[in-house]
């Protein structure tokens, strides 16, 4: 990670799109960021890790198990540690 880091924010409610992958792609384009540069971060394997990894983007678990996830969070508030290290 550098010091390019959340700048513009996408929020998305999508269901079978997600699953798709569609919406990864989507929001890599209207971003500007090559997928192996974006880091996709949920909580459902089958619906959040699985569709961004075959994507090409690197993936952190919340909370839960994949062994597919680059990352797995205790908590969402340990995504400052992954993207800063310790402060």
């Amino acid at each position: 990670v550098d010091g390019n880091v959340f700048d513009p924010k996408i929020y998305l409610c999508v269901g079978a799109e997600r699953e798709a992958g569609y919406v990864f792609d989507h929001v890599c384009k209207v971003l500007g960021v090559a997928p192996e540069r974006t880091l996709f971060v949920g909580d459902r394997p089958k619906m959040d890790i699985l569709p961004a990894k075959a994507k090409g983007l690197k993936t952190a678990i919340v909370n839960g198990e994949s062994q597919d996830a680059d990352f797995k969070l205790e908590t969402i508030y340990d995504l400052e540690t992954l993207l800063f290290g310790q402060s």
